[in-house]
């Protein structure tokens, strides 16, 4: 072997770093669970909510687009212009559920559940690599001397 230092990944740890920064970690992790536990709760209420909500408006569009279309068809049948007519009631349906898949899918797009835990974690990260990266204190040796 010869005396050449051999590099860490990670430098200027020692023991006196990583135990308080180990406690650091398992404290932030119980309460990270306990946060992620409670916005699980906020995400499958509000998720669960927002099915209902939607299957119940889908089918009672559904149940009022096939009434109301009967009814046009009834009002305009003995009418020439009935193909037209009936033409331009699908093509208000296709341009209402364009518009409703649009909000839809804006809706998706700016849902961002897990937020906060997400940010805290992220806080615990930096925190962690603050500690690791730390310069380690000097201890007094026998003499007293640093």
């Amino acid at each position: 072997m010869d005396n050449a230092t051999t590099t860490s990944p990670l430098p200027n740890i020692g023991l006196g770093q990583i135990v308080p920064a180990l406690k650091v970690f398992l404290g932030g992790a119980v309460h990270r669970g306990e946060l992620v536990a409670l916005e699980f709760a906020q995400v499958s209420h509000h998720a669960f909510l927002t099915v209902v909500a939607a299957l119940a408006a889908m089918a009672l569009v559904l149940l009022g687009g096939f009434a109301a279309t009967f009814m046009i068809a009834a009002m305009v049948w003995d009418t020439p212009q009935r193909t037209l007519i009936l033409g331009l009631v699908a093509l208000g349906y296709l341009l209402i559920a364009g518009l409703l898949i649009w909000l839809a899918s804006a809706r998706i797009r700016a849902w961002r559940p897990f937020l906060e835990t997400r940010r805290q974690l992220r806080n615990d990260s930096n925190c962690l690599q603050s500690v690791l990266t730390a310069e380690p204190k000097q201890t007094p040796n026998e003499n007293g001397n640093a």
